[in-house]
């Protein structure tokens, strides 16, 4: 199992967030050129000034190209200007700052990659247009597995056995309560004992099983790329479940996330 502890707001920019770019595929070809590095060239993935060249340039794309039928009566070019400020203000180290979260909120907002505006990745372009003609759906297969982790959080959920029997169990077995971690065969014989007899061992296997099964799922997911804001959602409620997603520092931005695809935090 991989730890998340070292989970940060650089990684949920370059990991989790990977916000589809369809709605700017007509000027994709303008796109690309900024920032572009010499193969096998060292780049720094969170150049300032590059990223500040590419939110510029993605403001001046969606203010003056053709994107759809009326795109540039509802444009909102104060956002867009707070939008760039933001990226040239935000603390990446902050998990609670909020220019990072105005970004990353206009960028769902407008269609646009956070991958494209933190390094200069085009990938999330290349995958978006790929899947809008071949005319499905975008991200409906996260969506369906998003679906699938609900059901199986809410049934680990339910089936998470009762501390009280836990407890009983480590009281009556005799483990010595100053120093844990010294234990003894007969300790854990009775331990054992007491978890079978009011039914604790029964009840935490069967959480077991459950908690591997949201496992799995969490891992397939993980393993898709998001074109959407639903997408990404599903992609964090993902890293919460997987791991210890639910305890590293990021937690709050990433339940956030997950309530956009439909994902209630769990209390």
């Amino acid at each position: 199992m991989t730890t998340t502890s070292a989970l940060s707001r650089r990684s949920i920019m370059t990991a989790v967030a990977t916000i589809g770019a369809a709605a700017a595929v007509p000027a994709l070809a303008e796109q690309i050129p900024i920032e572009a590095a010499p193969s096998g060239s060292a780049v720094d993935p969170f150049d300032r000034a590059g990223m500040i060249a590419r939110a510029e340039q993605i403001v001046d794309l969606l203010s003056d190209r053709y994107i759809r039928e009326g795109w540039h009566e509802s444009f909102d070019r104060q956002r867009a200007a707070a939008f760039v400020e933001s990226v040239r203000r935000f603390d990446d180290n902050d998990g609670e700052c909020e220019h990072f979260r105005a970004m990353l909120d206009w960028l769902h907002d407008h269609g646009q990659s956070i991958d494209w505006l933190g390094t200069g990745d085009v990938s999330s372009f290349i995958t978006g247009a790929a899947a809008a003609s071949a005319n499905e759906n975008v991200d409906a297969k996260l969506i369906a597995l998003g679906e699938q982790l609900k059901a199986a959080s809410a049934t680990s959920a339910k089936l998470k056995p009762a501390r009280r029997l836990y407890e009983e169990a480590w009281n009556g077995s005799g483990f010595d309560k100053k120093t844990p971690g010294v234990r003894s065969k007969e300790c854990e014989r009775k331990f054992k004992a007491i978890a079978e007899a009011n039914g604790y061992s029964a009840a935490h296997d069967k959480w077991g099983d459950a908690c591997g099964a949201e496992q799995k799922i969490a891992e397939a997911i993980l393993k898709l790329p998001s074109h959407s804001r639903i997408g990404d959602g599903v992609r964090a409620a993902a890293t919460l479940s997987w791991g210890d997603g639910l305890y590293c520092r990021d937690a709050d931005v990433l339940w956030e996330m997950a309530a956009r695809a439909g994902f209630e935090r769990i209390a």
